[in-house]
């Protein structure tokens, strides 16, 4: 049983890690954002400037990364559904 409860604060204590990982990365980008107009910092990947195009979008996560449209399959779900 003492097992286990180690096992379960060790998962606790790893996602804490994991979750104040992840607030200081979006904090940070808020910061950059806000202050000189641009999000990107050293510690996550660099994006591109929003244009008449489109753009990429941030996806924050234990590894952030962009992704182009991500939720373009919903998107187009709900138009199908909802007339806009």
């Amino acid at each position: 049983m003492e097992a286990i409860e180690v096992s379960r604060r060790s998962i606790l204590k790893t996602a804490a890690a994991a979750a104040k990982s992840l607030a200081r990365q979006m904090s940070q980008a808020w910061i950059h954002f806000a202050r000189p107009g641009n999000p990107n910092y050293e510690g996550i990947p660099k994006g591109g400037p929003v244009t008449p195009n489109g753009s990429e979008t941030m996806i924050f996560d234990m590894e952030s990364r962009f992704d182009v449209d991500p939720d373009s399959l919903e998107r187009a779900a709900y138009g199908k559904t909802i007339p806009i």
